[in-house]
């Protein structure tokens, strides 16, 4: 194997071009000024392919392998379709749009027999104090700790929080005068 170096030139953006030694499974691409680096031995085969280029095949010979070196030019290839078909057309009301879709539904918990939940998702903090109120044990050290009573204020203020966020400096002035 010896290393061939190369500069492929074209009508377009030559960066990126694919170099495959498609005898050695080997593969590079082209740099901004179109330089490349692969190695190859005599009788490989070389294709360079891009999308805005038609796919151009060099097989090495004697004269590019004691050279080390070769220059490609690729011709621009137009890519035209025979044919565009377009679904159906979209009215922007959601509702009947999603309803004229073909789509299928994704699979919940009641589509395989699993029972679940739907209603509003505990956040964290709503969480942690659901635990710190759970069995004897832990609603009795919490208790005299002051930790549930710390997590219901964090509770009260994460609500305050996003419903000031939701409405505005509003709520968030009706709600101060409430907390003080």
């Amino acid at each position: 194997m010896k290393q061939i170096s190369g500069i492929v030139s074209g009508e377009d953006d030559i960066e990126n071009i694919h170099v495959i030694n498609k005898t050695s499974k080997r593969f590079t691409v082209t740099n901004a000024k179109g330089a490349f680096v692969i190695e190859a031995k005599l009788q490989d085969t070389i294709a360079f392919t891009a999308i805005q280029y038609t796919t151009k095949e060099i097989i090495i010979d004697d004269i590019i392998l004691s050279n080390g070196a070769m220059r490609i030019n690729l011709s621009e290839e137009i890519n035209e379709l025979d044919e565009v078909i377009v679904g159906k057309i979209l009215t922007g009301n959601l509702m009947l749009d999603v309803g004229n879709s073909e789509a299928e539904p994704e699979i919940n918990f009641y589509d395989v027999g699993i029972p679940g939940y739907t209603g509003k998702r505990a956040t964290r903090t709503e969480r942690i104090l659901s635990e710190a109120k759970s069995g004897t044990l832990n609603t009795v050290v919490n208790g005299l700790s002051g930790r549930t009573k710390m997590l219901k204020a964090h509770v009260k203020l994460e609500k305050t929080i996003f419903l000031s966020l939701k409405y505005g400096k509003s709520f968030q002035t009706i709600c101060l005068v409430d907390i003080l």
